[in-house]
This record gives C-alpha cells, structure tokens and sequence, in this order.
C-alpha cells in the first residue's frame, strides 16, 4: 500500500495530496517534453544542415564528372562555389563534426577538401588536371559527409523513440500509478468499512462486541468506528436493561398465580399454628411434633417459590455451561405451574432420554421458553393445551417446538412477529418487546427460531439451538 506523509490526515485531505502530487506530476512531464519537443526541433535543423552538406558535396562530385567529360561551359565555376558552400557548412558544423567523427577521420576530410581545391586550382592555370587526383579526393568527401549524416540520423532516431517513450510509457505510468494509489486508499477504506458491516450484523445476532481498529489513521473511517463502539456500548446496555424489564413484566403477568401459590402454603401454615396455639394443651407430643413438621414443608415450600422466583428476576453476568433441556424446561414450568392450573391450561413433553445438552446462559434461555410460555398462556384465555417436543436434528441443533392451541397467527404477520414494537395484542397489554428479545437471545447462542401457525389451531415456535454432543442421562418426563 502506499504510505502518505500524513497519517493523521482525513480521506479528504488524502485525496486532494494525491491530487496535488499527481497534478504537480503531470506539470513537470509537460515541461519536459516542452524541453525534448524544442531539444528534438534543433536536431531537426542541424540534420537538414547535414543533409544540405552531403547534398553539397554530392553536386560538387557531379560538376566534377561534366568537368571531366568536358559536358557543359561552366562547370569550374560550379565547383568553386560548391566548395565554398561545403567549406561555410563545415565551418558553422565544426564542433559537431568532430563529435561524429574520430580526430583521423577529420583531418583526413580536411585535407582532401584542400587537395581537392589545389587540384582545381592548377587547372585554372592551364595545367592538366588529373582525373585520379580529384576522383580520390572527392570519393573522400562524400564518404566522409555520408557517414557523418548517418550517425547523425541515428543520434536523431534514438531522440525520437526517447520522445515517444516519454510521451506513452510515462502517462501510461503515471495512470497506473493513480490507479494504484486510488485503489490502495480505496481498498483499506472498503476493508474498515467492511469490519463495521459484519459488527452490524452481529448486532443483529445480539453481539455487541466493539470494533478494534488497529490501523493508526485517524481519518473519518476512525471516527465512524468509535461512533460505532460508543452505539455498540450503549445498545448492550439499553439490550441488557431491557431484557431485565422483560424479567419482571413476565413476573407481572403471572403475579396472580405466583400470589396464590404462596398463599397456600401461607394458609396451611395458619391454620396449623392456630391449631397448635388452640389446643396446645391437648395435643400429645408426637401431635405437637406432627403439626411443626408440617409447619416446615409448608415453610420450604413457600421458600422453594420465593427462590425460583429470585433466580428468575436476579440481574446476574451471564454464565456460559452445558444445560439438559428437560432440567430447564422442568425448572421454566415450575414457575407457572400454578398459573397454568388458573388458566385451564394443561403442559405436556416429549424430551427424549439422549438429547444432546446444549450449551449457553441458563438464566437467558429460561427467560427465552418463559415468554413463549406466557405467550401460550395468553393465546388461550379459555384453557387449552401447551405441547413441549425436543428432538436432534441434523447439523447438530437441539430442536425445541413449544406448540398452544390458542387463536393463532394470521400469515401476513408472522413476518412481523420479531420486529421490536410489533404485538398483536391488544394496547395495554404487552410491549411487542417479548419475541424481539427472545429472537436476539437465540441469535447470540447460535441458533434460530421458525414460527408456523394456523388459525383458530394454534402456533408452534421452533427453537434450533447448537447442541455440545454429550447426551442426556435422564429418564423421560
């Protein structure tokens, strides 16, 4: 990944130094093939220079074949001013002339250049100039200008293809290298942004487990993520207080069975104690013995209800552990059971002896069967019958359906049963909180719910919940 400067720098504040580096980029390229572009304009005229050189002596050699065939009238004439042309071009080309040419080569054009002058020369004066001799020196020459452009052309080639290079291979370069900038900051971002996602989503599943950000930027990503922990936070908390609240509004809603089946007991041990203080006198030892046993049973029994009661509503950190699903159906039932007995309402199980235990907060997952429960309770205010069925069902969940013959669910709100808020009671008569906490509590043991329900038959609610494999020891209920 690339590393900016500025760690502490926002997205933003990126963004526009890549913008600007890339921006200052692109300045300097302009500004260098403006350079090659004037560098490469130069070499153009000096290779035309040269290309008028070898011209030169070209022609000069062609006046020296008429002159020597004797074709023509003026072609001494020509000569000289050819020779002159060649001798102002190498003049104005010296220092470039001796940079494609070895010192030897040089001064061997040189020389044959002034040979080639005296030779005319001694023909003005009516000698007879020697065919060889100018032939010699001429061949020199053009050689010599011939290979000189040469080197020159391929001096120019090479600029170009430098130039080209620079004008694709460069851009092409630096397009990647935006490129990849873009998608490195782009890909650390996406990658942040998808570990805030998958907390979302736990969230859901009623995990509240806060984002570890171990990057050092502090960017907006960075702030988002502490929003986030801050909500995450906030949300296990309010979660936590409202599963409490749910505690005691169950606890509410079966306080009148609760209160009866305390005052039976309560009753029996009145009654035993007016009798004992009545007939005191009368009653023999063993009688006496009798009555304050009876005393204590009655006295265990009403603690036996306060306790479970207590253990049910008691704000306790959650405790991970393997629980048996009839002990937990069994010690969920003994909290209505009188409820139950006042509603007309018969329970009945089928726990088989090697189910699987499952393994989560036991506290919780009560809470979990006491709303549906008292959700059964309500769904049939004229009695009717709860069924309790566990199975193993294959990959590994503990099935757990918990079935009423109450009035049932219309199709079109079973949809909606899990949403926060939704109730299909009537106002005043329940949150819409109960099956929203029930649905969160499942999703953080690892397990899912399915509802299925037919009216004027009645709702069964499947509880799937991860099983440990160790099996049951237990006879059946």
């Amino acid at each position: 990944m690339i590393k900016l400067p500025c760690a502490d720098c926002t997205i933003a504040e990126r963004l526009k130094l890549l913008n600007a580096s890339t921006f200052a980029f692109i300045i300097v390229l302009v500004v260098s093939n403006y350079g090659q572009l004037l560098s490469l304009e130069k070499k153009i005229i000096t290779l035309q220079q040269f290309q008028g050189f070898v011209e030169d002596v070209l022609e000069l050699r062609r006046y020296e074949k008429d002159f020597l065939l004797d074709v023509g009238t003026n072609n001494i004439e020509m000569i000289h001013k050819y020779l002159a042309r060649i001798t102002v071009t190498v003049e104005r080309l010296d220092s470039q002339l001796k940079k494609l040419s070895s010192p030897e080569d040089y001064r061997t054009f040189i020389e044959a250049m002034q040979h080639y002058r005296i030779c005319m020369k001694s023909s003005e004066r009516g000698s007879i100039v020697s065919g060889e001799c100018l032939h010699r020196y001429g061949r020199i020459m053009v050689e010599y200008a011939t290979a000189v452009l040469e080197k020159k052309k391929a001096g120019l080639e090479i600029n170009l293809k430098t130039i080209l290079y620079t004008f694709t291979i460069v851009p092409a370069a630096l397009v990647v290298l935006m490129i990849w900038g873009l998608f490195s900051q782009t890909r650390s971002v996406l990658n942040r942004i998808a570990f805030v996602q998958k907390a979302t989503q736990d969230i859901l599943r009623g995990d509240f487990t806060p984002i570890q950000d171990t990057t050092s930027t502090r960017d907006e990503i960075h702030g988002l993520i502490q929003s986030f922990n801050k909500m995450a936070m906030e949300l296990d908390t309010k979660t936590h207080e409202l599963i409490q609240a749910e505690k005691l509004a169950a606890i509410g809603t079966f306080s009148s069975g609760i209160a009866h089946e305390l005052n039976n007991p309560l009753n029996n041990i009145s009654l035993s104690a007016d009798m004992l203080l009545e007939d005191l006198d009368l009653l023999s030892r063993d009688e006496i013995k009798e009555i304050l046993q009876d005393i204590l049973v009655q006295t265990d029994r009403a603690g036996a209800i306060v306790r479970n009661l207590l253990d049910f509503s008691r704000d306790k950190e959650a405790q991970v552990q393997e629980i048996g699903v009839r002990d937990l159906i069994k010690r969920t039932i003994k909290l209505i059971e009188n409820e139950l007995r006042l509603n007309h309402i018969h329970i009945d199980t089928w726990i088989p002896d090697n189910l699987p235990r499952i393994l989560g907060d036991f506290q919780k997952l009560q809470q979990v069967f006491l709303n549906l429960f008292v959700n059964a309770i309500q769904a049939m205010p004229d009695g009717g019958l709860i069924y309790i069925d566990a199975r193993y069902e294959e990959p590994g969940y503990v099935r757990i359906d918990v079935s009423d013959t109450g009035e049932g669910i219309p199709q079109d709100m079973i949809k909606k049963i899990f949403d926060p808020f939704f109730t299909t009671k009537e106002v005043g008569a329940g949150t819409g909180l109960g099956l929203s906490i029930i649905y969160g509590i499942v999703q953080k043991h690892g397990g899912y719910i399915e509802v299925s329900s037919k009216l004027k038959q009645g709702t069964t609610f499947s509880i799937y919940l991860p099983a440990v494999g160790r099996k049951e020891d237990e006879t059946e209920a």
